[in-house]
């Protein structure tokens, strides 16, 4: 898994800590603005800041909306407790510095299960979403034979399972080459 460290200058105490919590690779930058082309391909995004104002919440709450990593911001003790309820309803967990190692693994293990978490929550949509699309264009294919060419819609329904088999292809490929065909 990937983890971007953004600190200035990169600590490298932060970076074996990362791969003391499984981070095999840890990418590098002292620009925020930086983590949006290179975010979106990590499990963890960590933020080193010596003080963290309204932009800084801004950008991160923004990073977190357009990437998939989750998102670590370590800020002066001072200041945490004031930014975490902000913070949290962008997604960000917010960290005081000084921590101990122990504090933050176990942030960063946190983070990385939730990151998990989301990943799978995205992958059960993606495949409800296909089979939602699969269901959908084989209705529309139904119709199309309903109308065109008179069937009952259990026949129409036949007549597309013994296409796909007959030609040893999905049904949704019967499906979108029916409706190419009657153009519906």
């Amino acid at each position: 898994m990937k983890a971007l460290l953004i600190s200035s200058p990169c600590e490298e105490k932060f970076t074996d800590l990362l791969r003391e919590a499984g981070f095999a690779e840890i990418l590098r930058t002292e620009n925020a603005k930086d983590a949006f082309a290179t975010g979106n391909d990590c499990a963890l995004i960590l933020l080193n800041a010596s003080h963290a104002g309204p932009s800084t919440l801004a950008l991160l709450g923004e990073l977190a909306r357009r990437t998939r990593a989750a998102i670590l911001l370590l800020v002066p003790e001072a200041e945490a407790g004031e930014l975490v309820p902000e913070a949290a309803k962008s997604g960000v967990f917010v960290l005081g510095k000084p921590l101990s190692r122990a504090q933050f693994l176990t942030s960063a293990y946190n983070a990385l299960a939730l990151h998990c978490r989301l990943s799978q929550s995205r992958e059960e949509t993606q495949r409800l979403k296909d089979e939602l699309y699969e269901a959908k264009t084989i209705s529309r294919a139904k119709i199309a034979l309903v109308k065109y060419l008179n069937m009952s819609e259990s026949q129409a329904h036949r007549y597309i399972e013994k296409q796909a088999m007959d030609r040893r292809v999905h049904k949704l490929d019967v499906a979108l080459s029916i409706i190419a065909n009657y153009d519906v």
